[in-house]
């Protein structure tokens, strides 16, 4: 399993994906989703990289080795599929987003959350399945003609 690789994304870089090890991306999204909190609480991230570690694999990161740029590493791609969500406070905090995850790409191309309005449309050209179970979604000319 150490040869399986999985594609993040980066808010702070849209577009630009990585491609990092699944079993240590795995483990570390699934602290991070234990232990972070949803509205109205949520934590720093200095809080939120020691709790996780608590919830780490000993054979993954022992002695939490790499953990803090693994969860830094988790914590922006889970950011840019809208699963957790930054707050604007000093320091920075964080927390779970309340709302469902679309798994789609809206009009405007951006990943995250299902649309509020039912006018809104969702557009899908064809779906790719990765290593993580996780769906990508691709546009482009042909999304237009895609069924909504």
């Amino acid at each position: 399993m150490q040869n399986e690789k999985i594609t993040i994304e980066n808010v702070n870089t849209p577009g630009q994906n990585t491609n990092v090890r699944a079993d240590k991306y795995n483990d570390m999204c699934d602290a991070l989703l234990k232990i972070l909190p949803t509205a109205p609480n949520s934590l720093t991230y200095t809080d939120m990289r020691d709790a996780a570690k608590l919830h780490l694999c000993a054979d993954l990161f022992p002695n939490g080795k790499t953990a803090g740029w693994w969860a830094k590493t988790v914590q922006l791609d889970l950011e840019a599929k809208g699963r957790i969500t930054r707050l604007p406070t000093k320091p920075l905090t964080f927390q779970k987003t309340l709302r469902p995850i679309s798994p789609f790409r809206n009009i405007l191309g951006v990943w995250g959350l299902a649309p509020n309005r039912s006018d809104d449309k969702v557009i899908v050209n064809s779906f790719n399945k990765n290593s993580a179970d996780q769906y990508r979604c691709s546009t482009g000319p042909a999304a237009a003609r895609a069924p909504v």
